[in-house]
């Protein structure tokens, strides 16, 4: 039989064994030696990282605004490439009359809500423009020029007074004065302001920023008209209405009653009362234009004896050349 090993040979070749894995590992690191970071990197790192989490931080905002200011100017360009209606080509065309019964080109609203409202506004002001430039103001304005301007503002600077009074063809008729309308095209359309320059007995001549020239019935205008009229004129010095009555002289009669000398309306001296006198003089002068003889002086007593005093030098809608029924 082979002879058994002892236990002190298993000893040793157990030991053995250890030392060689021992060896092996030895070997092992030291063929992958570790390495080692010096410590300025590892700050230098910590610091570049704090830096970039700190630019974030606070640039973040900034590049928020930028894009914002980036789409902003995108909308901006949009709008403005939209086409503008321009006083000369829109408001006063050569050959643009509609003749009643006649299907208008109208210029649709964009489908954009801030392009919509852009054109809307760039319509009353282009109407307003008109009527202002039939006063004599304004006249080498353009819209381009005036964007952005608040109507209103515009008649208050030219000096001129303005009142809203129902759309009445015959009382339009009789106070002479061009005005602006509130235009619907159908009953779910916006409105959008137009400009009233001639009236006769059956037909008006509005101009239409969104059109052009139009000539429409007495029936169309009343049927598409929605609210008031706007209508402008203007003021006589020392005048103001309301008028107040008060007892002893008042400047502002005082002066109503010159006029109403120079215009051979009152006889008799000027007392600055408003008395019996004064009173039957506004009533012959509201009487000679088909208003309500009432003997009150008010806005529309104001507004035709303004149109008296100034004769030619206020824009009338009296048929004339160039309106209704002109080819």
């Amino acid at each position: 039989m082979p002879e058994q090993p002892s236990a002190r040979s298993l000893t040793v070749v157990r030991k053995c064994a250890t030392f060689a894995s021992f060896i092996m590992a030895t070997a092992t690191d030291q063929e992958r030696p570790k390495v080692r970071v010096p410590p300025s990197w590892i700050a230098l790192v910590a610091l570049v990282g704090a830096g970039v989490l700190g630019a974030l931080y606070w640039l973040g905002p900034t590049w928020m605004q930028v894009n914002e200011s980036l789409d902003g100017a995108v909308q901006e360009r949009a709008i403005a490439e939209e086409p503008s209606v321009t006083v000369p080509e829109a408001m006063f065309p050569a050959r643009r009359s509609v003749a009643p019964g006649q299907a208008p080109r109208t210029r649709e609203l964009s489908a954009n809500p801030a392009v919509a409202v852009a054109q809307l506004k760039n319509a009353r002001l282009t109407a307003t423009l008109s009527l202002l430039q039939m006063w004599g103001f304004l006249r080498s304005a353009t819209v381009e020029k005036l964007a952005g301007r608040d109507p209103a503002r515009l008649i208050t600077q030219s000096g001129l007074q303005s009142a809203r009074l129902p759309v009445d063809w015959d009382l339009l008729a009789r106070l002479d004065y061009p005005c602006l309308l509130d235009w619907k095209e159908t009953a779910d359309d916006f409105r959008h302001a137009v400009a009233l320059v001639g009236l006769s007995a059956t037909e008006a001549v509005i101009l239409d920023p969104l059109v052009g020239r139009r000539v429409v019935s007495r029936p169309d205008l009343l049927q598409h008209v929605d609210g008031d009229a706007l209508i402008l004129w203007k003021g006589l010095p020392g005048i103001r209405v309301p008028l107040r009555v008060r007892k002893g002289k008042d400047p502002v009669v005082a002066a109503l009653q010159q006029l109403l000398q120079a215009q051979g309306l009152m006889g008799g001296p000027v007392t600055g009362t408003y008395d019996s006198r004064t009173r039957a003089a506004v009533v012959r002068l509201q009487s000679e234009y088909g208003l309500k003889a009432t003997g009150v002086f008010g806005v529309r007593s104001y507004m035709v004896l303004s149109k008296r005093v100034l004769g030619a030098k206020a824009p009338s809608v009296k048929a004339r050349p160039g309106a209704p029924g002109e080819e």
